[in-house]
């Protein structure tokens, strides 16, 4: 028999194992075994000893392993529970977006692998509300493994009180598929069980279930935040069958607003304290009531704008006294239905993507509103913009803003003229009002098509005569940084290369404090260091 002896509880001896009896059967009969039968029996038998010990010994090695955080773990060691809970709190995203994984449960990962450190992080993990308000799922056949009604009931109750940050993904969901449409259901209730908490709610699901997002009927919903988006790209509604996103209480009164190809009948929500607003591919219509709806807007974005449907010219005006940030992309021809009945005296940011379109309209809308505008960006890819032509499109729009500090114009083709405007102010001259853009302090200009209108010395006289001018009335206007991203893909193309006269120019402005970036988006090189290249300077 092996003697062992166990340095931690001081057992000796034995450890009760058991031995098997070595069965010797050799071709002659004998009333013993065999020489070496015997020495494997021994063997066996110190082999038997030994593992009996070793699994002694781990039993003790698990006891200590359970027990060393409290010597290595400051959180259970030194940190009170309500520290701890904070310091977790900083383990979450609020960057991360469901859309990246197809992960059932992508976020979920945080409060998951904070509670398999230890037991006593368990405790804290599950005991802080914070970790479990963020609810994001996502409901896709043959990727919902791990996922039932009982573990996001557990999730929900974990949260407490606190409110809820829900994202919700469907890719499909159709009733004729009866398992799966029970099973995404089943979520959806369990998730409207908790209505009076959703304060920021994501959905993108088919329009058809778009009536299973249910709320309670007790108490005023707490919703700040909402965005609808259907499954797939360019999915409307069936307008026999979709049923409206509806609480089912008091209507919710979110401040932010995300709409995407979600016709406005579909969404029953009080739109009168609404401060942020994004929509995409709405009609006209829509688009207009909702301006009239929300007299509150500061923040707006209407992008893929179209005229689904008839809309007949009014002359009721929308008036938007707080908006000071529209981005508007434009996809149809009835503009002037849209910018000529409203009216926004604080708007300070525009950006504007239109197509075929005479700018006059945009000229009106900026004068009427007296629009204080210090950003304007504008995106074309029809017009071009020539001073000898009759109406003078761009120069009008730009000559409405005199409070201007930053343009950005993406494929506008400009000339020349352009440049003689900007730097052909009267330094004796204090009137703004007769004055192109005179508050102007960043321009940047995107143009990949050909041939390019302007020439390099134009560019720099008229940035060299703002320069020169100093700060006017007020501090403003002081001239500070140009960028020209242009697209001539042959060398022998008069704009490819920037001549010695011009280079010397830009580089007197560069050291006057003038940050001048020229990019030549075919090479992504800069222009200005290949041409010193090229004229060996």
């Amino acid at each position: 028999m092996v003697h062992f002896t166990c340095i931690t509880c001081g057992k000796d001896g034995d450890f009760g194992a058991d031995y098997t009896t070595i069965k010797c059967t050799p071709w002659r009969k004998a009333s013993s075994p065999c020489p070496p039968c015997v020495k494997l029996g021994s063997l066996d038998r110190q082999i038997v000893e030994a593992r009996a010990f070793l699994s002694h010994l781990e039993a003790h090695r698990a006891t200590f392993d359970s027990s060393i955080n409290e010597f290595h773990d400051p959180f259970t060691s030194l940190l009170p529970t309500e520290l701890a809970s904070r310091i977790f709190n900083l383990c979450k995203s609020d960057k991360e977006d469901i859309d990246s994984s197809r992960e059932p449960w992508p976020r979920h990962r945080v409060p998951f692998t904070l509670s398999a450190v230890s037991r006593r992080w368990q405790a804290v993990a599950k005991s802080n509300p914070s970790l479990w308000n963020d609810v994001h799922l996502r409901l896709e056949p043959g990727r919902a493994a791990g996922l039932d009604e009982n573990a996001l009931f557990k999730w929900l109750s974990r949260s407490a009180q606190h409110p809820l940050t829900i994202q919700l993904r469907i890719p499909y969901c159709h009733p004729h598929d009866y398992m799966w449409w029970e099973f995404c259901k089943s979520m959806i209730d369990i998730l409207g069980r908790c209505s009076t908490r959703w304060a920021d709610l994501s959905i993108k699901i088919p329009y058809d279930i778009l009536s299973l997002i249910q709320g309670r009927d007790d108490g005023a919903p707490l919703l700040h935040h909402l965005s609808i988006e259907g499954a797939f790209p360019g999915e409307v509604g069936n307008p026999s069958s979709t049923g409206a996103f509806s609480l089912q209480a008091t209507l919710p009164s979110p401040r932010s607003v995300s709409l995407t190809v979600c016709e406005l009948r579909l969404v029953h929500i009080n739109w009168s304290k609404v401060t942020q607003a994004q929509v995409f591919g709405l009609p006209l219509s829509d688009c207009l009531m909702i301006l009239r709806s929300a007299p509150e807007l500061r923040n707006c974005t209407m992008h893929d704008i179209d005229e689904a449907g008839a809309l007949q010219a009014h002359n009721n005006p929308i008036f938007l006294a707080n908006l000071t940030t529209f981005d508007l992309r434009i996809t149809t021809d009835q503009i002037s239905l849209f910018l000529d009945v409203v009216t926004t005296p604080s708007l300070t940011t525009l950006r504007y993507e239109c197509f075929g379109v005479f700018w006059y309209h945009l000229s009106n809308f900026l004068r009427r509103g007296s629009c204080p505008l210090t950003s304007l960006t504008i995106i074309d890819s029809d017009c071009v913009f020539d001073l000898p032509d009759h109406d003078h499109e761009l120069f009008g729009v730009l000559y409405a803003i005199p409070t201007l500090e930053i343009l950005k114009l993406y494929q506008v083709d400009i000339s020349d003229d352009f440049f003689k405007l900007l730097g052909g102010d009267n330094p004796n001259d204090e009137d703004d009002a007769d004055v192109f853009i005179p508050s102007l302090t960043h321009l940047f200009i995107e143009y990949t098509r050909e041939p390019l209108n302007f020439s390099w010395p134009a560019v720099h006289r008229a940035i060299a005569a703002r320069v020169s001018r100093g700060p006017r009335v007020g501090g403003q206007g002081v001239f500070t940084n140009l960028e020209i991203l242009i697209q001539p893909d042959e060398e022998d193309d008069d704009r490819y290369y920037i001549d010695k006269e011009s280079l010397d120019a830009f580089q007197h402005l560069i050291d006057a404090g003038v940050e001048i970036q020229l990019y030549n988006q075919v090479s992504a090189d800069d222009v200005m260091e290949y041409s010193r290249e090229y004229h060996s300077i």
